[in-house]
C-alpha cells in the first residue's frame, strides 16, 4: 500500500517536472514609438514574461509605460502597470495586462484614473527589414476607468524602436 502511494506520488512529482519544463518561460519586451491611423504618435516602454513554478503554477511579472499627446486639445496622457497579472502569448503576438493608473493632463488640470489595463502587441518586423517596411510590430493599448466611464484606446505601428516575443523552453 505505502509503496503504490509512494508510486502515485513520484508519478505527480514527475509529471509536473515535466510539465515545468516543456513549459519554460515566454515573453514580451519592447521599446519605442507608435503612430496610428490618425498620425498621434504614443511612446511605450515595457517587459513582460510568464514562467511555471516547478508545481505548475503560473508566475506573471512585469511593467509597462505608455504616454502620449493628443495636440488637437491639448492633452498628455500617461498609463502606468506597474505589476502584470496576466500573459498569453501566441506565435508572434502577446496580450497581457493588470491594473494600471492614467494620468491625463488638458489645460494645467490633472486627473488621475484606476482601472484595468490590456496591451497587445505583434512582433512582425523582419529583423533585416527597413524603417518604412509594410512589416511593421504592431501595439494596442487599452484602459478603462474603475469608477467612471473614461476610456483609452491606441492601436498602431511601431515607428521607432523595436517589440520582442519570446519564448524560452526549460531544459
Amino acid at each position: 500500500m505505502l509503496a503504490k502511494k509512494l508510486m502515485i506520488v513520484l508519478s505527480v512529482v514527475l509529471a509536473s517536472l515535466a510539465l515545468a519544463q516543456h513549459a519554460g518561460v515566454a515573453g514580451a519586451k519592447g521599446r519605442g514609438v507608435a503612430v496610428n491611423n490618425d498620425q498621434l504618435h504614443g511612446s511605450f516602454n515595457f517587459e513582460v514574461r510568464k514562467a511555471m513554478r516547478r508545481n505548475g503554477e503560473p508566475v506573471v511579472d512585469g511593467k509597462f509605460v505608455w504616454e502620449a499627446r493628443i495636440p488637437s486639445n491639448n492633452t498628455a496622457v500617461r498609463i502606468e502597470m506597474p505589476e502584470c497579472r496576466e500573459f498569453a502569448k501566441d506565435g508572434d503576438t502577446a496580450a497581457f495586462g493588470g491594473p494600471a493608473v492614467m494620468v491625463v493632463m488638458r489645460n494645467n488640470e490633472r486627473h488621475r484614473f484606476h482601472g484595468p489595463l490590456v496591451v497587445r502587441v505583434g512582433d512582425f518586423k523582419a529583423k533585416n527589414s527597413r524603417p518604412n517596411s509594410d512589416r511593421r510590430d504592431k501595439i494596442s493599448v487599452s484602459f478603462r476607468a474603475n469608477e467612471s466611464d473614461v476610456t483609452y484606446h491606441f492601436e498602431g505601428a511601431v515607428r521607432e524602436g523595436d517589440i520582442e516575443v519570446w519564448m524560452r523552453r526549460a531544459d
